[in-house]
């Protein structure tokens, strides 16, 4: 069995490359490892990245996609009553989901850890060291394309795949089952369109945005609720001063008891109701989009940081991306294609 080939770095080919970026995936050699973020390899590009991140584009990205597909919504049901004022209600509650979102991204960008390594640092070896300064500089490098911010791309994407959901079914009068169809062959479009992008210019995916665990609450935030006595308990004292104190017989009854039981069952389901819309703003909805987020953002990594050379090739890079489009839509495809069946038998 022949032994691996030692990776060697791809802007300076005759240096042995000593870790791979964490970001990027690119190989690094000695002169290229300038950076560890959070005690992990980084290339100079990806580092830029992370210090141009802004901690408002995710949460504006959640905002505008979820607002659309709500807009196209309440065009579609605005002859059913009250259609508007459930879409006010979620309007709300989506402009809180939001802010929580800024919050989060500000907490987690002050997390990463960024130091500057010294000079080319890194495991003593001659070639790697020594052998491309020997030489004229500009004769030993390769044009290298900087990767993509991958927040940036990600987000792009998202948008891209809710707006044909928020017209297909919200805007045209046509059949559930050729809106559907519809968007499935949308997203294959864009998946294609975007990998045969990234593929042929040979940019890679930074990992720069955020990820699972930042999407529940960090562990200096208290997300219990305070509890407030309620100043409309007031008007009874503690249950006694204005009920004459009496618990036998009638008193309560006669009293304020019953004018008790109806304001605590009010407040039972508003509070019942502030603590789902508590937790949809806080944990459900921050959860599903940044689960989505992270889907995307890990097919485009791995569709990108591949290792099969697709750079000004045209023809390599269209049949990847198809390929690449096709596994990706192929698993949605069946279940809609199973699930039409299943409705078509019922009926």
């Amino acid at each position: 069995m022949k032994p691996r080939p030692i990776p060697r770095c791809p802007q300076h080919p005759d240096a042995r490359a000593e870790e791979p970026c964490f970001s990027c995936a690119r190989p690094l050699c000695a002169a290229c490892w300038r950076f560890d973020v959070d005690g992990k390899p980084a290339c100079a590009h990806c580092v830029a990245h992370l210090h141009d991140r802004s901690a408002a584009a995710f949460p504006l990205a959640f905002l505008g996609g979820t607002g659309t597909l709500l807009a196209a919504l309440t065009l579609r049901f605005r002859d059913v009553p009250d259609a508007l004022s459930v879409a006010a209600g979620v309007g709300l509650l989506l402009v809180v989901t939001t802010g929580f979102l800024y919050r989060r991204g500000l907490q987690v960008a002050s997390w990463r850890k960024i130091e500057q390594r010294p000079a080319a640092e890194g495991r003593p070896h001659g070639e790697a060291l020594g052998a491309y300064r020997s030489a004229a500089h500009t004769s030993r490098l390769r044009e290298i394309v900087p990767p993509v911010s991958g927040e940036l791309s990600t987000l792009v994407v998202l948008l891209s795949l809710a707006l044909p959901v928020a017209i297909a079914p919200g805007l045209l009068r046509v059949p559930a089952w050729i809106a559907v169809d519809a968007t499935l062959g949308i997203w294959w479009a864009v998946f294609a369109l975007v990998f045969a992008t990234l593929l042929y210019r040979g940019s890679r995916v930074a990992e720069d945005g955020p990820s699972l665990a930042d999407a529940r609450p960090t562990e200096g935030d208290d997300t219990r609720p305070r509890r407030k006595r309620s100043p409309l308990l007031d008007g009874c004292g503690d249950l006694g001063g204005g009920c004459s104190g009496d618990f036998g017989g009638a008193a309560v009854g006669e009293g304020c008891g019953g004018g008790i039981v109806g304001l605590l069952g009010i407040l039972a389901a508003l509070a019942a109701l502030v603590l789902l819309a508590w937790l949809l703003a806080e944990f459900v909805l921050p959860l599903l989009f940044t689960a989505a987020y992270y889907l995307v953002s890990r097919g485009l990594r791995r569709v990108a940081n591949d290792t099969h050379d697709c750079q000004g090739d045209l023809l390599r890079s269209l049949g990847w991306a198809v390929a690449w489009a096709t596994l990706y839509t192929l698993p949605l495809a069946l279940v809609v294609v199973f699930a039409q069946g299943i409705v078509a038998a019922a009926r």
